[in-house]
């Protein structure tokens, strides 16, 4: 295995063993990969904590942007735009997924 993904917006207990993964990781020669909300103050714990491998997981299809988070296209776009780019000045890889892709339009 040479990546590995983990879940890293909690506190307390949660965020001491999230950084420890990350030791481990960093020891075994693993890329450790911080899975985040597109939430700017998780990306921004993911790379506090040491982090330089990120995915950060944004809604893309209607429904879920209205039932879910209240927010537009617009938003998911300029939303993965600036936490792209706060990772890339920091030197990370970053990667993205759609979530709800299946039930996202494409025109």
């Amino acid at each position: 295995m040479d990546r590995c993904e983990n879940s890293c917006h909690g506190g307390g207990k949660e965020l001491e063993s999230v950084k420890r993964f990350n030791s481990l990781a960093r020891e075994d020669r693993v890329t450790a990969v911080a899975w985040n909300r597109g939430v700017r103050e998780e990306v921004e714990q993911s790379l506090n904590i040491g982090f330089r491998s990120i995915h950060i997981g944004l809604p893309t299809s209607e429904l879920h942007l209205k039932s879910s988070i209240r927010k537009t296209g617009g938003w998911v776009l300029s939303k993965a735009v600036e936490l792209v780019k706060m990772a890339k000045d920091r030197g990370s890889f970053v990667s993205i997924s759609a979530e709800d892709v299946g039930r996202t339009e494409t025109d």
